[in-house]
């Protein structure tokens, strides 16, 4: 048998299916070490009881796939998909080269995802075996293939699956990160679009199947969404007579970082930007005639009539009247 580490922290996630302890008193006994020996025991069962589903179900899909293709114009393939399956460890790109000349055989590959797609109706991502064969069918440049493709990515999105939607991406990024593999081009698109949509529900009314977490990785593999992110953050979150050291705050970000990137992704700082905002946000106002002078100031952060008025002068080299009359005018033609 394989010798298993735990952590305290694994065994306190274990511990909670259990009955035998209150959460509380759970966690401070295994933080004290004072688990019982049954617990224990219950929980390294329980352990190995996963370990060794999820090596069954590897053995079977593998196995299916040798049993489909015996006798068959795939059988030779399939075993040298087999090995190449065995040697490729998934958190480890480069050892991905393997699967790549196996994927160039065109008609081979569309018989494997059609039987994939029969023998794996509820795609998971989960054990080793059906994500070397994602990454398998990842390199393959036929169309049908990447319906396969597409239609795993799409169902870990639907089933509200952050784990799967990010294998995903991590598996997109690392295949093709300079657009190398073209055919995957459309479905970088789909997955920027969809992790912005679900940025966005996040943002207003969080309800979205990510957590904060999950999109901070996903920043690492949709370079798209980095920038879309920061952004909707900003837009977001920004309000009337912020500060940019405060608008960082807001961002639970280092007003370092947050000015460096801000900068990137905004091409100018981020006191020019808050200022060009509110140029606009007062001429916008002073628009609207039913909107008083002093209403304006207010609401604009300045204590008096006579202090906008100053700041009008500095920054359109008029008085509000006069620029209100001129916006009018400018309506009215």
């Amino acid at each position: 048998m394989n010798s298993l580490t735990f952590s305290n922290h694994s065994i306190i996630i274990l511990l909670r299916k259990q009955r035998h302890l209150p959460f509380a008193n759970l966690t401070k006994s295994a933080q004290n070490q004072k688990v019982s020996v049954t617990i224990i025991c219950s929980v390294i069962q329980e352990i190995l009881f996963l370990h060794r589903n999820l090596r069954i179900m590897e053995y079977i899909l593998i196995e299916s796939l040798k049993h489909d293709s015996f006798r068959t114009q795939w059988e030779e393939w399939v075993l040298k998909v087999a090995e190449a399956v065995r040697q490729t460890d998934i958190r480890i790109p480069r050892t991905w080269t393997i699967l790549k000349p196996l994927s160039e055989n065109i008609p081979a590959m569309i018989w494997l995802t059609e039987k994939l797609r029969k023998l794996q109706s509820v795609p998971s991502l989960e054990n080793k075996t059906e994500t070397a064969l994602y990454i398998l069918a990842s390199f393959c440049r036929n169309n049908r293939v990447l319906g396969y493709v597409i239609d795993t990515y799409m169902y870990q999105y639907k089933n509200r699956n952050a784990h799967g939607l990010l294998v995903c991406a991590k598996i997109l990024h690392a295949i093709s990160p300079e657009e190398e593999y073209p055919h995957l081009n459309f479905l970088y698109n789909l997955m920027a679009g969809n992790v912005i949509s679900e940025f966005k529900r996040h943002m207003k009314i969080n309800d979205s199947f990510m957590t904060e977490s999950d999109f901070r990785l996903a920043e690492k593999y949709i370079p798209d969404f980095k920038g879309a992110g920061f952004r909707e953050t900003v837009l977001l979150r920004v309000t009337a007579n912020m500060t940019g050291e405060e608008l960082a705050k807001k961002c639970h970000m280092s007003n370092t970082v947050f000015r460096e990137r801000f900068k990137h992704e905004f091409g100018m700082n981020v006191s020019q930007w808050l200022r060009e905002r509110k140029k606009k946000r007062i001429a916008g106002m002073l628009k609207n005639p039913a909107i008083p002078l002093y209403r304006v100031a207010e609401n604009n952060g300045f204590k008096s009539e006579s202090t906008f008025s100053d700041y009008c002068k500095r920054n359109f080299n008029k008085t509000p009247l006069q620029l209100r009359k001129e916006l009018l005018a400018d309506t009215v033609r």
